[in-house]
């Protein structure tokens, strides 16, 4: 398995807030937005982070979220 950096843009952001993918680690913006809310960081300053892609529970794994 691979480990991906990616960062996210206002778009997806405001994409998230708007239509939240059901379930939430189904893609890997969805899935770095997710683990930075839950840790307390604002919507705002989460900038990006470190996914895997688990084939066998079909789901994004964060490692590390970016903020500023």
């Amino acid at each position: 398995m691979s480990i991906f950096k990616f960062k996210i843009y206002f778009s997806a952001k405001r994409e998230f807030v708007l239509n939240p993918p059901i379930p939430v680690n189904a893609t890997p913006e969805g899935a770095v937005i997710a683990a930075g809310l839950a840790s307390g960081i604002p919507l705002r300053r989460i900038k990006g982070g470190w996914v895997e892609y688990d084939k066998k529970l079909g789901q994004w794994s964060v490692f590390k979220v970016n903020s500023r």
